[in-house]
Parts: structure tokens; C-alpha cells; sequence
């Protein structure tokens, strides 16, 4: 398994960060391990108007004392773009490496350092147990994106909403895919999707146009038809194929 050298943070996610993570630092000091930023900040898929800033909290003990204080800061930094962090101690990380293949892959991949020890950087997720993830994970989502479908009864706007939704947590499904194919596994999207045209023998541009789906929704409330595509049972269709696709690969990898 290999991987691109991660991409500088984007200064507009270190700007809307930069509170937060000093007032953690500084109240929590001795109960914080070490603290990242995560996800698209550290990726050139940044959204300057819609993206969330993500990070992780590695927490020496975990109480529900100290939850209750990180939780009081919540009204005051989800204005400001800043998702609820996510908080893990260090025996957690490493018993979640085997449960959690896909995300603790993210996780080492997908995040930059801010304060601490590094703990994530020798994390090796077993590549069996990322076979068996992505292939419960992938027909999961085939399974829900044929419901969503006969929801929406062909409905334009339904399908729209139903792709959008289905964007949630699937950059780092595919990353898992592209290494439990014993691919390379890039940190930006767009060579994600490369990797997967060539692992899955077909043009993965349907996911990139869901995608699309996602930020026109974030960033304008709302799904323009005509900005995506005109038609959305077609790209739909395409979408469950090419996610089948995926499946049927890693099913048939060794």
C-alpha cells in the first residue's frame, strides 16, 4: 500500500481552525494527547464555501466529564464550520485498526498534525480485514442506493437528494477499495477515481458528477438539475453500476 505525501493545510480551513484548536490546547493540555485536522483540510478538496473542518482528538482518558466540557464549546465553534471532533484514546486507535480498517486508513492518510505525538503515522490497517469492510460496506450501499431509487419513484428531485446523501463517508470507502486491491491510494479525489476507472474497467466520472451533486447542495441549499445533469435516472443508473462494479472486484480480489 502506498500513498501520495499529503497535501499542506488549506489556509482557509487553518484560519477557521486556529481557535478552537488553541483553546483546546490550552485548556485541555493535560488531558490531550495529540490533536489533528482531518479530512478535506488537508486535501486540495477543500470547499471554501461549504466544507467542514474536521479534527481528531486523541485523549489520554476518556470521561464523560471531559466530554461534557468539549461539548459546552460546540454552540460556539459549529457556527464557525467546526464539526464535532472526533475523540479517541490511544488504546482505541490501535484495538480500531483491525475493526475499523477503511477509517482508520483515512485517518493516517488524511490529517496533519497540530499538537502532540504522532500516533497515527505507524498505523497499519491489516488488508484482509480491508477486504472484508469494503466488500460489507460497498453492497451495503448498493443495496440502499436500489431502495432509494424505487423511493423516489423517478422523481428528478428525489433522485438528487438521494445521490447527495449517499456522498456522506464514501471518499474514504473508495480509498479502502483502491488498498484492498493493493492499489495506490491517493489523498486528493481526483486520483481516487482515476485509480478506481482503471480498477474497475469503466469511466468513474458518475462519481465525480454525484459529488458535484453533494457541493452544489451544501453550497446553494438546493439541486440544480441543469448544473449536473439532465438526466438523473441516468446518472443514477450509472452510479449503482459502477458501485457494483466495485464490489464484484473486490469480491474477486485475493
Amino acid at each position: 500500500m502506498s500513498a501520495t505525501k499529503p497535501h499542506p493545510v488549506h489556509p482557509l480551513a487553518e484560519e477557521l481552525a486556529r481557535p478552537f484548536l488553541d483553546e483546546m490546547a490550552g485548556r485541555f493540555s493535560d488531558r490531550i494527547q495529540s490533536i489533528y485536522l482531518t479530512g478535506s483540510a488537508v486535501t486540495p478538496d477543500f470547499h471554501e464555501r461549504s466544507s467542514d473542518v474536521n479534527t481528531l482528538l486523541v485523549v489520554r482518558e476518556m470521561s464523560f466529564d471531559f466530554l461534557d466540557d468539549v461539548a459546552k464549546m460546540g454552540r460556539k465553534y459549529g457556527k464557525r464550520r467546526i464539526r464535532a471532533p472526533l475523540l479517541l484514546t490511544p488504546e482505541e486507535i490501535r484495538r480500531f485498526v483491525h475493526l475499523f480498517p477503511i477509517e482508520t486508513l483515512d485517518l493516517k492518510l488524511v490529517s496533519h498534525l497540530v499538537k502532540g505525538e504522532e500516533v497515527l503515522s505507524n498505523l497499519q490497517p491489516d488488508r484482509v480485514q480491508m477486504r472484508l469492510q469494503c466488500q460489507r460496506e460497498l453492497w451495503g450501499r448498493v443495496v440502499r442506493l436500489r431502495q432509494e431509487y424505487v423511493h423516489a419513484l423517478s422523481d428528478p428531485k428525489l433522485l438528487r437528494a438521494g445521490m447527495a446523501a449517499s456522498v456522506s463517508g464514501l471518499i474514504a470507502l473508495l480509498r479502502g477499495v483502491l488498498c484492498a486491491l493493493g492499489r495506490e491510494t491517493p489523498i486528493e479525489r481526483a486520483g481516487v477515481l482515476a485509480g478506481l476507472s482503471e480498477a474497475a474497467g469503466r469511466d468513474a466520472a458518475p462519481l465525480e458528477a454525484v459529488f458535484s451533486l453533494k457541493a452544489a447542495a451544501a453550497s446553494k441549499g438546493l439541486l440544480r438539475r441543469q448544473a449536473i445533469r439532465a438526466d438523473e435516472r441516468a446518472l443514477f443508473k450509472e452510479y449503482c453500476e459502477i458501485m457494483t462494479r466495485l464490489a464484484e472486484a473486490v469480491d474477486a480480489s485475493v
